[in-house]
């Protein structure tokens, strides 16, 4: 009897912690959050851009096989990277409101998004194959060309 109890009473506390999990990741809108950093992306003015740490790190506990590089990274240190395996992962970036305004060049394999900032600066958002991170989407601030 004592076992039946203890399996029941197992079952059911699992059961609540699976559920709350599941609305917890319900509550987060990872495509609000992504839109969130290509607004603040928009506000770049110094040299280090206006994005907290903080939003990105949510986002990375946040996106299934993804992983997020922040600014001054090894990889590209004047950007903000997104990395995933494969090119579908990263689509969701694409399902943002600033991107959907944005407009998209795409080239074989690459595809890039341009805005300016303050009239003097490029935007750019772009999404690439990468030799050792298999696919990266990238934010970075240019110069005018």
């Amino acid at each position: 009897m004592k076992g039946i109890l203890f399996f029941l009473s197992t079952f059911i506390i699992v059961g609540c912690d699976s559920n709350q999990n599941v609305s917890g990741s319900k509550n987060f809108d990872v495509v609000k959050h992504l839109d969130s950093v290509f607004v603040l992306a928009h506000q770049w003015s110094n040299k280090v851009p206006p994005i907290p740490n903080e939003l990105l790190d949510s986002l990375n506990a946040n996106m299934d096989s993804v992983e997020i590089y922040y600014f001054d990274n090894n990889i590209d240190p004047q950007g903000i990277l997104f990395t995933a395996p494969r090119k579908t992962s990263l689509m969701i970036l694409e399902k943002t409101p600033t991107l959907q305004s944005l407009n998209k060049v795409s080239y074989e394999s690459y595809e890039v998004w341009r805005s300016l900032i303050g009239g003097k600066e490029i935007l750019e958002f772009s999404l690439q194959p990468h030799p050792v991170k298999k696919w990266v989407f990238s934010i970075r601030k240019r110069s005018q060309e």
